[in-house]
Order: structure tokens, then C-alpha cells, then sequence
């Protein structure tokens, strides 16, 4: 009986999450900031990316984004320097990785719902490995940018027209064009001002190696976009700041259950000692 009761508890441990490396976390943003990003670096056509950028940000205003997604702190590195500049670590298993199970929401804009999802990501870990700015801002002839601490949780590759990708989108329409979100990421970079916070982000990082946790410091998060009809084209960001991390809290019903189980083998362990 005593067996089979520290067996029914050991496996309600497991799908508990208490000693698997697999933890849901849930998070939640600000406000989308009023301003987009683009990664046209073309000068003749920079400004009017970044108008559809602006556009995009404004069509998210005041919408928030909530969701969830699992970590794995102990998931193998498959791609030591595999990204800027060979100076950071991405940690994606074959067949499970360290960022998976990815849901969201985007609420409270003019523009609608929108639900988006991703089964499987991977995280990409850099101490001293992401260009940063230069504060104050100089002439850009005479300014070398920086390396600063980077963390972050990407859905997908960067490139929306090159190898599979199991994002679940949702796309929206744009003076007249249609716009489709194909990455979404979650990130912490040393130097940012994310508010509500008015001072950048400290150094955070020592090593490339994998956070046993989730930074518990506000960090960003990216919807990135393009133009449903060009995926191999330009790029458009709409960020949100103010974004938190925090562990699931175990349902109910199942921390009932173990404290249960917990009860039960006491009472047993009671009779066992009792005096014939």
C-alpha cells in the first residue's frame, strides 16, 4: 500500500513540474510603444519603412500582450557562436528545446484580438555580445557601439522566408497591405531603458551559458512582421515594454491532491508504528 501510494505521489510530482526541467511560465507586457522598428538600412527607402513601422505600432496602441511558455533550464547547447557575430550561444534541442509551448494574446487595440502560438523556439544566451549605443549619442563617424549583455526567447529564425517555421500567425491589414507576424521574441539587453524603469538595464550576464531562470527584470517584447506578399522583404518591429516573467502557479487541484497524498502516507506511516 505504502508503494503504491509513494508511486501515485511521484508521478503527481512530475506532472506538477517539481523535479522536471520543464517550467510554464506566464507574462504579460505594457502598453505597445507609440514608435515601430525596421531593419531597412537602406538609405532611399529607410524612411518610408519606417513609416509602415510607425503605422504598425499605431495599430497596436494601448493593446497589451499575455501568454505563456515553457523553459528548460538544463536543455543542451546545439549552437555554440551561432549568432552576433559568433559571440553568442543559441540553445535549441533537436528534438525538445529550451523554449517551447509558446501562446499569446494581444488585447485592447483598436485593431482587435489577435492569438498567436509556436510549439518550439530556442533561446539565445550572449555576455557581452550584442552591439549596445553609444550615450550621449555622437556623431555616428565616431562612435563604436559597445557590446552588452543579451537574453533572449525567440519563437523563430530570423529570416521569415527561409527554413520551416511553425509559427501560428495572424496578420493585419496596413494601408492596404497585408502584414503578417512570423517572429515573436522576449528579451533582456544590458544599456535598455524599459519602462516603467528610467535607468538601462544593468550587466546581468558573466557567461553564455543558459539563466536558471528567467530574468525577473523587465525586458521587451517584439512582434516582428512583413509584408504578407514579401517574406524574403523588409522587416517591421512593434515592441512592448514593462514585460514580466513569472512561474505558473500549480492548478489548484493538483497541490490539493499532493498535500492529500502527503496526509495519507503520515496516516499510514501512524498505523504502521502503533502497538499490536
Amino acid at each position: 500500500m505504502v508503494k503504491t501510494v509513494l508511486s501515485g505521489l511521484a508521478a503527481l510530482a512530475v506532472s506538477a513540474g517539481a523535479p522536471a526541467a520543464d517550467i510554464t511560465y506566464n507574462f504579460s507586457t505594457g502598453a505597445a510603444l507609440d514608435h515601430g522598428g525596421t531593419n531597412d538600412t537602406n538609405a532611399a527607402t529607410r524612411a518610408a519603412s519606417q513609416t509602415i513601422a510607425n503605422s504598425l505600432a499605431s495599430a497596436f496602441s494601448s493593446s497589451t500582450v499575455s501568454g505563456s511558455f515553457v523553459y528548460d533550464a538544463s536543455s543542451g547547447l546545439t549552437n555554440p557562436g551561432g549568432a552576433l557575430n559568433g559571440l553568442a550561444d543559441i540553445y535549441s534541442g533537436s528534438s525538445h528545446s529550451s523554449f517551447n509551448a509558446l501562446s499569446g494574446l494581444v488585447s485592447g487595440s483598436s485593431a482587435g484580438t489577435f492569438s498567436f502560438s509556436d510549439p518550439r523556439g530556442f533561446t539565445l544566451v550572449g555576455n557581452d555580445a550584442s552591439p549596445g549605443a553609444c550615450i550621449p549619442v555622437p556623431p555616428a563617424t565616431s562612435c563604436t557601439p559597445p557590446l552588452v549583455d543579451l537574453f533572449q526567447f525567440q519563437a523563430e529564425s530570423t529570416s521569415a522566408s527561409i527554413g520551416i517555421h511553425n509559427i501560428v500567425p495572424f496578420t493585419i491589414s496596413i494601408g492596404g497591405s497585408n502584414y503578417s507576424l512570423f517572429n515573436a521574441r522576449l528579451f533582456w539587453q544590458e544599456s535598455q531603458i524599459i519602462a516603467p524603469n528610467t535607468v538601462p538595464t544593468a550587466d546581468f550576464l558573466t557567461s553564455n551559458a543558459l539563466l536558471a531562470t528567467p530574468p525577473s527584470f523587465y525586458g521587451r517584447l517584439s512582434l516582428d512582421f512583413v509584408n504578407a506578399g514579401n517574406t524574403a522583404g523588409t522587416q517591421y518591429f512593434v515592441f512592448y515594454d514593462g514585460t514580466t516573467v513569472v512561474a505558473a502557479v500549480p492548478e489548484p487541484e493538483t497541490s490539493a491532491l499532493l498535500v492529500a497524498g502527503i496526509g495519507l502516507l503520515g496516516f499510514i506511516a501512524r498505523r504502521k508504528k502503533r502497538p499490536a
